[in-house]
């Protein structure tokens, strides 16, 4: 899949340790400082791929980073570490994801001169 060879090249020099990818695990509990540092360490890829996004898509750029963010949330809250994935690559997709599935009203408000 495309998504995935862009995320695999570009994102490699984020990564985090395993302690931190436990912190990830605890704001499933609620932690609403860990949460709050996941967005702030994850905001240089929210915002790479909002761009690259929204260039692509010819979507607003800072909807893709309401998106992005609100995509980092989600991902931290439903990482499983016992899965042999690191949180970046699974946040990308994510992000991606959830960034396709909003540009779609927008996609439909496209008018094509024949």
């Amino acid at each position: 899949m495309f998504t995935e060879i862009f995320v695999t090249h570009k994102y490699k020099e984020i990564a985090f340790t395993s302690e931190e990818e436990e912190k990830i695990c605890r704001i499933a509990t609620g932690d609403v400082i860990v949460k709050l540092n996941m967005v702030k360490t994850c905001m240089n890829l929210v915002v790479k791929l909002a761009n690259w996004y929204s260039q692509e898509n010819e979507v607003p750029f800072s909807r893709m980073v309401q998106v992005g963010i609100m995509a980092i949330i989600k991902a931290a809250e439903n990482f499983d570490v016992s899965e042999q994935t690191n949180f970046i690559d699974y946040a990308s997709q994510v992000i991606i994801k959830e960034m396709i599935k909003s540009s779609k009203p927008f996609a439909s408000h496209t008018i094509r001169a024949n």
